[in-house]
């Protein structure tokens, strides 16, 4: 027992460090796992790819085919309506940054950017210009014809001549069927051609044509066609702005094809940091029942990471004749989230780019996934102690800036040491007591450089509330003396160890506390 007591002047500061240290990895794991929005799960991992592309997805009675791409070839989950794994498929193949493929009842095609395959024998069926598989059908375009090809007879049929070598083929699938869209421009600016695919043949349904104001260029076009209605929405680029830097326009609007198309420019506001989203990208429309949902990828805001509090993530927003409705956050991850994809309208996957392997995670309102993905794995708990050993590096400049505290009682001791060192000798206390209250009314006054405004917006409630950087360093320091106390005695220590002993003590506990939130 007396050797406990010896020992509780170093058990009880470092039992009240691993407190806190055990609140801040607690306080991490929250913000790692916060789930993107409140009415959808956390994300729940599917598996890993080893390209950055979309997974395709195919829908059936019994529930969902997921496709993606691995090291040897693809993968394949089938999962009931719950996402209950009922099967899984293998088709290896050869893989690079350029494979996409088109897989029907076991039957595989895959492409190389310049050709395309069997996936069963990997022979070549022709040269493409490009590969353009759906959910359903299979196209490919070589020069200025579009065709489909049979995955079961591996024959192709001729569905169309385009407009131009240049045309680009785009591709929608709805509740009403598969509809493409030829894209090509002339003087008189962007025209969109639009057709209906039934029972192998195309069906033109209508056309528009889009014209920039001269300082912009079209950089992508996304459609969907409900009603026999295209929405179609635009981005453009403007090169030279006011501000002198790259912007990035958003145009949405819908034709029955009995007028021009009328668009409506559109804002993206983070739904959490109420700021502007940044580098919208990989945009796909998809119909609901009243309009047209937008998904997308954007730079927003997220507590995920360590040092950045923004990151690429999936949204989800209404568009209409008005703009942009409520944007919902899809994803919350500290990694790069890319190629959503909408397999119903309450679940989106998409790809979590990493380093050699990518991984792929759904998000979704289905009570099943939210009940599956509410659980702790290693990834996460891995992202909350990295961020959590990150953040305890940064205490160490506090070590720095708390120099101008703990400077002037050492030089207190300085001086005595010259001046009055018989009052050392004999361990008055009242050197101790001048000495402590030397240092915290140093602390106190020259609180401003640790305890700024961006550390306090920083910290948690708990640690930033009205007056707390006095009441922290007053009750840490009434810790401190009380910790002092059990063991000074006991090991017979002289004013300066004492005086030494409760710096230290303070300056840790300050450093654990609020040191992570310095930078």
């Amino acid at each position: 027992m007396k050797t406990l007591h010896l020992k509780l002047v170093w058990i009880l500061p470092l039992i009240i460090i691993a407190a806190g240290i055990m609140l801040l990895f607690f306080e991490n794991y929250q913000e790692v796992t916060e789930p993107a929005d409140q009415d959808w799960s956390r994300d729940w991992e599917v598996g890993e790819t080893a390209a950055v592309k979309q997974p395709r997805i195919q829908k059936s009675k019994d529930g969902v085919r997921i496709s993606y791409l691995t090291d040897s070839g693809i993968t394949q989950h089938t999962y009931d309506d719950n996402y209950t794994e009922t099967d899984e498929q293998h088709y290896s193949i050869p893989v690079d940054k350029f494979t996409s493929f088109y897989i029907e009842d076991d039957k595989l095609l895959y492409s190389d950017y310049y050709s395309l395959y069997r996936g069963d024998t990997e022979e070549k069926l022709t040269d493409i210009d490009g590969f353009i598989p759906t959910s359903s059908a299979a196209f490919f375009q070589k020069g200025p014809a579009l065709y489909a090809i049979d995955p079961t007879n591996y024959e192709s049929s001729k569905l169309m001549t385009l407009t131009s070598n240049d045309s680009k083929v785009g591709t929608a699938e709805t509740d009403e069927g598969t509809y493409l869209m030829e894209e090509y421009t002339d003087e008189k600016g962007r025209h969109l051609h639009f057709f209906e695919h039934v029972d192998n043949e195309v069906k033109k349904i209508g056309e528009a044509a889009f014209v920039p104001s001269g300082s912009e260029s079209i950089k992508d076009i996304q459609f969907t066609v409900q009603n026999k209605e295209a929405a179609v929405l635009i981005s453009t680029v403007q090169k030279q702005s006011a501000s002198g830097q790259m912007e990035n326009h958003y145009y949405f609007g819908t034709t029955s094809f009995q007028e021009p198309l009328q668009t409506t420019s559109l804002s993206f506001i983070d739904p959490v940091s109420s700021q502007p989203l940044r580098e919208i990208s990989d945009m796909s429309l998809h119909p609901q029942k009243e309009g047209t949902s937008l998904l997308f990828k954007a730079v927003g805001a997220t507590n995920t990471r360590f040092g950045e509090n923004s990151q690429f993530n999936i949204y989800k927003a209404p568009l209409g004749a008005s703009g942009v409705g409520e944007i919902t956050r899809i994803s919350n991850t500290p990694d790069l989230s890319t190629h959503p994809v909408q397999i119903q309208d309450n679940s989106v996957i998409w790809v979590d780019k990493g380093g050699d392997s990518h991984k792929l995670l759904l998000s979704s309102q289905n009570p099943e996934i939210i009940e599956k993905a509410d659980t702790w794995n290693s990834r996460v708990l891995l992202g909350a102690l990295g961020k959590t050993m990150g953040m305890l590096s940064y205490s160490f400049f506090g070590l720095l800036i708390m120099t101008f505290w703990y400077i002037w009682p050492l030089l207190f001791l300085v001086i005595l040491m010259f001046v009055k060192r018989d009052a050392l000798d004999q361990d008055r206390t009242w050197i101790l007591l001048t000495g402590i209250a030397i240092y915290l009314a140093a602390a106190i006054l020259v609180r401003s450089p640790l305890f700024s405004e961006k550390l306090l917006a920083r910290a948690p409630d708990y640690l930033s509330f009205p007056g707390s950087p006095i009441i922290f360093i007053l009750g840490f320091a009434l810790i401190s003396f009380g910790i002092l106390k059990t063991g000074a005695k006991r090991r017979d220590w002289s004013i300066p160890v004492q005086i030494t002993y409760f710096i230290s003590v303070h300056v840790a506990l300050i450093t654990i506390f609020f040191g992570p939130y310095v930078l």
